[in-house]
């Protein structure tokens, strides 16, 4: 009991942290809600980061919702087989079936923003062994921005234009949250069990890396080349036996999680386009803008600070591994960089320990606080700045907050009209619109989630020209097994950028008609 009330301070602490992190998070979303214009219908989200990523996370809640656990492609108009797929957020939907699946969305990631700002707290007071510095470093951490602030509108520095480099996404995305942090738990929990030998971290350490790889695969390589690269240079300080039969079991066990990963995803090839995406690389000049004053703060303390505990050694590891696997030749490299603010954070908090104690012994600990709020102070300035440009996007209209009156009639029709799984085509926006609003599917959406998206996307356009014959607009139809077709505004620009064009399929067949929306029909 005496234990509990010494720690109230601290859970206060952290979950007053908590409380901000969500605030910033979700106030943007309340605040375009809220300001609807009075023509326009309220999308469900507001976000900063890839708003069409939020859509295929709603368009699984909602899929749960009808169909249970397993997933199909809704971004697809071929029938696919349902796999293991997003769990997550097919879960929520299949226990929660009633409720509207945005605001499923927007609850599980405050509840997972806990989870990732409890499992920091747990691991970094065990670290640093100071309350006030850990509340600090989380906040550090989950606000953490390079030099994009001082961009216009941050557009050219990977922390405010590149989802992943910072936790802001995090706090967002439930599966992102729960995937780094069950990765932190995996790569703490080897490190404590080098430390200690008990079964505690063994399994905790297993059973983390195993949910890690479930979100995201591509863990376990940066897993097993930091624990092993731990293990391997300070192998004179462990029994190395015991120490290689922990890491090859972790290793095994990882790789077992991926193979079995890499079947289910075999069992639906046309989810094949997230697994081979290709995304840009950061150039070393954007690592520099993009972590700021942190990454020359672990410059120094990489140089200066001598000794070094085991622990900064193994964060060391840690970093120095995300930044040169950021530049392997793989689409996905940037992803390595993913939670790399928690390792550089806790290396900065021991340099400026360090710099307090060589310059300010006198007043070290003073300094050294101050030092962590004016570097919170600086380094939250990028976020600062997303949140500003959320909030001000609310008045220019964004067609990613806002849908036309028209659009919303349309989406309602799809929902309360037609019959469940049909398949419509549209374009891209509506695309990426109709899966997460409707009980429908797409032939065209999502440039990851679609199979041959820029295929698929010419033969729309080429479609919506009205250049196509009687024939062969009908024959693509039913080819492609196409049930509905939406003409509202970037179908109807397509046809417009024609000249001697117009979109007049006789065998279209309007279902629905509002504020120039139209969803057509038609005989097969």
């Amino acid at each position: 009991m005496k234990t509990l009330q010494r720690q109230l301070p601290f859970i206060f602490a952290l979950v007053l942290a908590s409380c901000v992190l969500i605030f910033t998070t979700s106030f943007p979303t309340w605040y375009a809600y809220t300001h609807t214009p009075s023509d326009k219908v309220f999308t469900g989200q507001a976000s900063w980061f890839d708003p069409w990523d939020i859509n295929v996370y709603v368009a699984a809640i909602h899929s749960g919702q009808l169909h249970g656990f397993l997933l199909e492609n809704t971004f697809t108009s071929e029938p696919n087989r349902a796999i293991f797929y997003y769990p997550l957020y097919t879960l929520v939907g299949q226990l929660f079936p009633t409720v509207n699946a945005f605001i499923l969305f927007h609850s599980l990631a405050t509840v997972m923003g806990v989870v990732l700002v409890g499992v920091l707290g747990c691991f970094v007071l065990r670290i640093l062994h100071n309350r006030k510095e850990t509340i600090l470093s989380i906040l550090i951490m989950c606000f953490g921005g390079g030099l994009g602030f001082l961009f216009s509108h941050g557009q050219n520095s990977i922390d405010s234009s590149m989802t992943s480099i910072t936790l802001h996404s995090a706090f967002q995305r439930a599966h992102e949250a729960l995937a780094i942090a069950s990765s932190v738990t995996a790569l703490f929990g080897s490190f404590f069990w080098l430390q200690y030998r008990t079964l505690r971290w063994q399994v905790l350490t297993q059973v983390s890396l195993v949910l890690a790889i479930i979100f995201y695969p591509y863990n376990i390589l940066s897993f097993a080349l930091i624990t092993g690269i731990n293990w391997w240079t300070t192998r004179q300080q462990y029994h190395w036996r015991d120490a290689w039969h922990s890491w090859g079991s972790h290793v095994v066990l990882g790789l077992l999680a991926v193979l079995a990963m890499a079947i289910n995803l075999q069992r639906n090839s046309s989810f094949s386009g997230v697994i081979s995406q290709s995304l840009s690389h950061p150039t070393p000049m954007a690592l520099l803008v993009g972590y700021g004053v942190l990454l020359a703060l672990f410059v120094y303390q990489l140089v200066v600070v001598k000794p070094r505990t085991k622990i900064q050694h193994f964060l060391t590891i840690w970093v120095l591994v995300s930044l040169v696997l950021v530049f392997f030749p793989v689409g996905i490299a940037r992803f390595f960089l993913r939670g790399l603010f928690i390792p550089l954070t806790l290396l900065v908090v021991f340099a400026l320990r360090d710099i307090s104690q060589r310059y300010f012994a006198l007043q070290q600990a003073y300094v050294k606080n101050w030092l962590l709020i004016y570097l919170l102070l600086v380094v939250s300035l990028t976020n600062s700045l997303i949140f500003y440009e959320r909030v001000r996007a609310v008045t220019s209209n964004n067609p990613w907050y806002y849908l036309t009156e028209g659009e919303s009639a349309a989406l309602n029709c799809m929902q309360n009209q037609l019959p469940i799984d049909s398949t419509i085509l549209s374009l891209y926006y509506m695309g990426n619109q109709i899966p997460a609003h409707t009980n429908s599917r797409v032939f065209f959406g999502h440039l990851l989630q679609t199979p041959e998206a820029t295929v698929r996307e010419q033969a729309a356009k080429e479609f919506y020209t009205g250049k196509l014959s009687t024939t062969a607009a009908l024959q693509f139809l039913e080819q492609r097994r196409i049930q509905y077709v939406y003409y509202g505004r970037e179908e109807q620009q397509v046809t417009a950028a024609q000249r001697e064009a117009s979109f007049t399929y006789t065998f279209l067949q309007p279902l629905f008609q509002e504020q120039g929306v139209i969803i057509y029909g038609f005989s097969h």
